[in-house]
C-alpha cells in the first residue's frame, strides 16, 4: 500500500517517462498477490514496471536471523547498482523505523510519505483512488513472507521453503473455505533442526476447520508441528547481545514484532544466545500458559 501510494504521488508530480517503478523479486518469499498488485498500480498510473531478481542477496540478509533493516540496505544498494544517480523513491512512514531519521530527502532516497501515520495513508488511498490488491497476511505491511520466520534462514531449502509454503497454504486454505479474516500468516519458530508452525489468524478458527488445517499444514514436508496462537502464549526468545543487554530494543521488538498484529496474548522470556552466528533474535519455543 506504502510503496504504491507513493508511485501514485510522484507519476502526478513528473513526466512518466521519467518515472520507473522496480519491484524486487525474492522467489518464494514473495507472495504472488503482491507481485500482481505491483504490476497492476503501475499499469494504473502509466509508468514502466520492472522484476529486479534478489533472491540470493536476500537470503544472505535473513541468513543469521531476520534482519529487516538490513535487508532494507540491501535492497537501496541493488537499486542504486541498476540506476545509478537517480532518486529512490520510497513508501516510508511513521511507522518505519526509517521515521526516526526525521527528513524525507536523505541523499538519493525519498519518502513522501515519512510524517503520515498508516491511517492517514489509507484515507489517501480512498482520496486518491489508489487501486492496490491486498494480500490478506497482515493489517499494516504487506508483502514479504520472511517476517513470519522468527528464526534464521540458516538453510533456505527447509526454513525458507517452510515459511514460504506454510504462508500460502494457509491463504489459500482459508479462501477455498469462504472464510473471512482480517488477517492470516503461519509463523514458523523452533529448533534450527524443527519447524514448528504458529497460526495466526484473526478471527480465530472454529474448531471444525483447525484439524482439517493442521492436517494440511503437516503435509508439508518441511513443517513437524502445528500450534495456534490463542489465550495466552510465552515466546522463548535467544537474542545476540546486542538486542539482549539493551532494554530498548527488546521492547520494539515485544511490541513490533511479538505483539503486534498477533491472535492472542504474548508475553517474551528472553535468553541471552551463546551462538555466534545470531546476530539478530530466534524464537525457539512457545508455551501455552494458563
Amino acid at each position: 500500500m506504502d510503496s504504491s501510494v507513493s508511485l501514485f504521488i510522484v507519476s502526478k508530480a513528473l513526466p512518466k517517462d521519467r518515472v520507473r517503478a522496480v519491484t524486487l523479486d525474492y522467489g518464494i518469499y514473495s507472495y504472488k498477490t503482491g507481485k500482481e498488485s505491483a504490476i497492476k498500480v503501475a499499469g494504473d498510473v502509466g509508468v514502466r514496471h520492472m522484476f529486479i531478481n534478489a533472491v540470493e542477496s536476500f537470503e544472505r540478509a535473513h541468513k543469521r536471523g531476520q534482519a529487516c533493516n538490513r535487508c532494507v540496505r540491501m535492497k537501496l544498494d541493488i537499486i542504486r547498482d541498476h540506476f545509478p544517480g537517480c532518486v529512490i523513491i520510497t513508501g516510508a512512514n511513521l511507522s518505519d523505523s526509517w521515521s526516526r531519521i526525521g527528513v524525507k530527502r536523505f541523499r538519493d532516497i525519498y519518502a513522501p510519505l515519512l510524517d503520515l501515520s498508516k491511517l492517514e495513508i489509507k484515507e489517501l488511498v480512498k482520496e486518491l483512488g489508489v487501486d492496490y490488491l491486498k494480500i490478506g497476511e497482515g493489517i499494516s505491511r504487506e508483502g514479504c513472507k520472511i517476517k513470519h520466520l522468527w528464526k534464521p534462514l540458516a538453510v533456505p531449502r527447509y526454513h525458507g521453503v517452510g515459511v514460504a509454503l506454510a504462508n500460502d497454504l494457509i491463504l489459500d486454505f482459508l479462501k477455498r473455505k469462504g472464510m473471512k479474516f482480517e488477517y492470516a500468516n503461519v509463523k514458523v519458530i523452533g529448533p534450527l533442526g524443527r519447524n514448528i508452525a504458529l497460526v495466526n489468524v484473526s478471527p480465530p478458527l472454529p474448531e471444525s476447520l483447525k484439524k482439517e488445517l493442521v492436517a494440511e499444514l503437516l503435509s508439508l514436508a518441511e513443517i513437524e508441528e502445528v500450534r495456534f496462537l490463542e489465550g495466552k502464549v510465552r515466546l522463548k526468545v535467544k537474542a545476540n547481545p546486542s538486542i539482549f543487554l539493551v532494554e530498548h530494543s527488546k521492547k520494539d521488538l515485544e511490541a513490533g514484532k511479538f505483539r503486534k498484529e498477533i491472535a492472542c496474548q504474548v508475553s517474551v522470556e528472553w535468553l541471552l544466545s551463546r551462538n555466534k552466528r545470531l546476530s539478530t533474535f530466534h524464537v525457539v519455543d512457545s508455551i501455552k500458559e494458563v
